[in-house]
């Protein structure tokens, strides 16, 4: 019996493999012989007035206006910007080869059908909207997916778990911020620091007393940038008037004064659990934020005697007494 050369019984091992994967999974076939790609969708990325993230159970609306993103049903709370910045991108960036499947009824088994979608996303631009639906996911980070208006369902490179209706997941969490140079006066209890040609810092300094910059800019930045990671609320809080005051504080903003106060704890039930919960409220927004016990902790931390030190003796007078110029921070 003629023995094959090695090189050839390799060559039918790999047509056989091939003929097994392309019998199995003929998405993949399309996908590699298919080398050319083009645009899923078209819409002009400027023009992007509306974006409504469905579930068979649940729906999300984000709104553009004239001062920025909002949450519709959610007090029409400011939306993170970045956030749908970079779902407008990446719906740019999806690309297509051949359809996987090319009727509706093929598409009602991927759930890229009306009715049995996974995920339904409508974008409205230039007055224009396109209705997109995505279905099952056939291997990591790629779904089903199909353009409304079309039977052609095509696989995208792209993660489900980034399409999520849930309220949570999109508002903004920089309201708090403050660019430091915006910042005119300090006044928080014993400290109180002035700017003066973009330089925030001590107006007079003790003889005996000296800066200690690494502090004095970490109690700055704490001061504009206060973070919290539940959703903000127009309601007053349940016990807010009653509840303890933990400090307050004046910032003034281009001229404007605003005072900070931060109160707690009070006490809720959740799920049969009593919780204690720690609320600041500004006059320079209409929500209450609900801040954690270890964000109000290194808040409080700092005191003036942290800032201004006993002099060291061989420190320079001019060193000394300088005020220190805090860096601008990225909103």
């Amino acid at each position: 019996m003629t023995k094959l050369p090695l090189t050839k019984v390799l060559l039918i091992i790999l047509v056989l493999q091939g003929g097994i994967l392309i019998f199995k999974n003929p998405s993949a076939a399309i996908l590699q012989v298919n080398a050319s790609s083009s645009e899923f969708i078209k819409f002009d990325p400027s023009a992007v007035t509306k974006i409504k993230i469905e579930q068979p159970d649940k729906s999300l609306e984000l709104e553009k206006t004239t001062n920025g993103w909002i949450l519709p049903a959610s007090e029409n709370i400011p939306a993170d910007e970045g956030k749908i910045k970079q779902l407008i991108n990446d719906l740019q960036e999806l690309k297509t080869t051949s359809p996987i499947a090319t009727s509706l009824s093929a598409a009602k088994k991927l759930k890229t059908g009306v009715d049995g979608y996974e995920k339904k996303l409508s974008i409205l631009s230039g007055g224009k909207e396109e209705v997109l639906f995505f279905g099952s996911s056939p291997t990591f980070k790629k779904l089903y997916a199909r353009l409304n208006g079309t039977d052609n369902t095509y696989i995208v490179d792209y993660q489900v778990s980034e399409l999520t209706p849930n309220p949570d997941s999109w508002f903004s969490g920089s309201l708090l911020n403050i660019t430091p140079k915006d910042l005119d006066l300090v006044e928080f209890e014993d400290i109180l620091l002035e700017q003066s040609d973009g330089i925030l810092g001590f107006a007079t300094v003790p003889e005996d007393k000296q800066v200690d910059r690494k502090e004095l800019e970490a109690f700055v930045n704490k001061l504009t940038q206060m973070s919290y990671s539940q959703m903000p609320k127009l309601a007053v809080p349940a016990g807010w008037e009653k509840a303890p005051v933990i400090v307050t504080y004046d910032l003034t903003l281009k001229g404007v004064k605003q005072n900070y106060l931060i109160k707690g704890p009070i006490k809720f039930k959740v799920e049969e659990k009593e919780e204690e919960k720690f609320f600041l409220k500004t006059g320079g927004q209409p929500f209450y934020f609900e801040l954690s016990k270890y964000e109000i902790d290194a808040l409080t931390a700092f005191s003036l005697d942290k800032i201004l030190k006993e002099k060291e003796a061989k420190k320079e007078e001019s060193e000394e007494k300088a005020p220190v110029e805090v860096p601008d921070v990225k909103n």
